[in-house]
This record gives structure tokens, sequence and C-alpha cells, in this order.
């Protein structure tokens, strides 16, 4: 089955070797447009917090993380709306912040 919306994974991340380790706090799949209902929560890790996104399979989408995200500006005025641009079926881990939720829009 194709994924038509966004899924978001949040977790920790940490360089080992030559690899680099993932691991699973939570994740949602969002429908696009939409922001998770669940937000990268309070530490302490061991690694970095990121999420792990997958755009959907037959579209391509911006993406924004922040505490009040909003990936429909398209020109950033602060950390909220920084949007990153994610082709179809890509993955790609961007940095998060304790509190911090991701919202998607259609690009």
């Amino acid at each position: 089955m194709a994924l038509t919306g966004v899924h978001v994974e949040c977790g920790t991340s940490i360089v080992y070797g030559n690899s680099t380790l993932f691991s699973v706090i939570w994740s949602e799949t969002i429908a696009v447009p939409g922001t998770t209902t669940q937000a990268a929560p309070v530490g302490p890790f061991n690694g970095n917090l990121i999420f792990r996104i997958s755009a959907p399979t037959a579209a391509e989408v911006y993406v924004a993380a922040g505490i009040a995200p909003d990936s429909t500006v398209a020109v950033s005025t602060n950390a909220n709306n920084a949007r990153a641009h994610l082709a179809a079926n890509e993955l790609r881990d961007i940095a998060a912040k304790e509190g911090f939720k991701v919202n998607a829009s259609a690009a």
C-alpha cells in the first residue's frame, strides 16, 4: 500500500563507528496538510533528538519543525516556518528540540 500521508518518527540518533543508530521514541502518520499531535519529548537523551520524515510516494511536500510549525510560508522569518522540501518517497532526518512538532503541506 502506498503511503498517502507524511510519516514522522521522533527519536534519537548516535554515531557508532561508521554507522548512525536510530532509536524511535514515537511515530505518527499525518495527513497533508497537517501537524503532528505529538511533540518531541523532554530529555535527557543519549544522542541527538531528531525527526525522521518520510514523504508520500506520489507527492512532494514541504515540512517545518517548531513549537508552532507552518510549512506554508514561502519566505522564512523564524524557526517555526523554515521549511524543507521533500521529493516523493524521500526520507529525511531533521533536528528536533524539546516541544517541537512537525507540519506538512503540499508542494
